[in-house]
Order: structure tokens, then C-alpha cells, then sequence
């Protein structure tokens, strides 16, 4: 009997664990760097294009509705504009989020 009560045991501490979801924290993970990524290309920093290249190893924002264009502001170094086109991102994907 021992074995099933630590078997219960051990299902209730998993059950317990706080941990998200693979895609909630793949999803909050983008969102992180998307936001770092605006705020870099705001401020025209260089360090944007490390995020950049974050971002596109991770593959979450490839089939993301805008991202092609904000991937190619990035590649042109008009950083005014992939600023722009990462706020239209972000409010995209935080808005999917909230209601999907």
C-alpha cells in the first residue's frame, strides 16, 4: 500500500506545480524579448540586432502575422520603423493572448 500512497503523493505535488504551460511560457517568453526588441529599436541601439537574431532563432515569431516586414526593417537598420512595427506586433500577439 505504501507504493500507491507515494504514488498519490507524488501526483499531488505535480498537480501543485506553478510552472506554465510549455506554450504559455514560450508565448511570455516572445512578448519578453519582443519588448526589449522595441525598446532597443526606439532608441536605435545596436544591441537590438542580437535580439533580433533572438528572436528569429527561438522561431515562435516566423509565422506571426507582421513579423516579415518588421524582419526586414531590421534587416534595412530602419530602426525607426521596426520600432513601429514592433509596437503593431506586440499589441497583435498581447491581444491573440487576452482573447484566445
Amino acid at each position: 500500500m505504501a507504493p500507491l500512497v507515494q504514488h498519490y503523493a507524488a501526483l499531488a505535488q505535480s498537480a501543485t506545480n506553478s510552472e506554465p504551460p510549455p506554450e504559455e511560457s514560450d508565448s511570455t517568453a516572445l512578448l519578453a524579448d519582443l519588448d526589449e526588441l522595441q525598446s532597443l529599436l526606439a532608441r536605435s541601439d545596436l544591441k537590438a540586432l542580437d535580439v533580433h537574431a533572438r528572436v528569429q532563432a527561438a522561431g515562435l515569431a516566423a509565422g506571426a502575422k507582421g513579423f516579415a516586414e518588421l524582419d526586414q526593417a531590421v534587416r534595412d537598420f530602419d530602426f525607426a520603423r521596426g520600432a513601429v512595427l514592433c509596437d503593431h506586433l506586440l499589441a497583435a500577439l498581447r491581444n491573440r493572448s487576452a482573447f484566445g
